[in-house]
């Protein structure tokens, strides 16, 4: 399965108690070796708030999606993909 990988932290105190970018691509990297996920890019908002979609990263990978780049997105929690509960049953 073709996965594109997200990764977003948005504080300093997020990134220094454990959600560090490269804690969450080590994690990932390792979820995705387990069960045979192929990643095809990763996509790494550092530095934007979740609170909308609006994010450069967070666009480039609606754009795979939708022309079927990837067919599946991997991060460590729902809440770095979105923190709006509508954006995060959609995605």
């Amino acid at each position: 399965m073709r996965c594109g990988v997200y990764v977003r932290v948005s504080t300093d105190e997020q990134r220094d108690n454990g959600y560090s970018i490269d804690s969450q691509l080590r994690m990932i990297k390792e979820y995705c070796e387990k069960n045979n996920y192929d990643i095809v890019d990763v996509y790494n908002d550092a530095g934007h708030s979740g609170k909308d979609l609006m994010r450069p990263e967070m666009r480039r990978l609606l754009k795979d999606i939708k022309s079927h780049k990837i067919e599946k997105i991997v991060a460590i929690k729902v809440d770095r993909l979105t923190r709006n509960n509508y954006d995060g049953f959609w995605l």
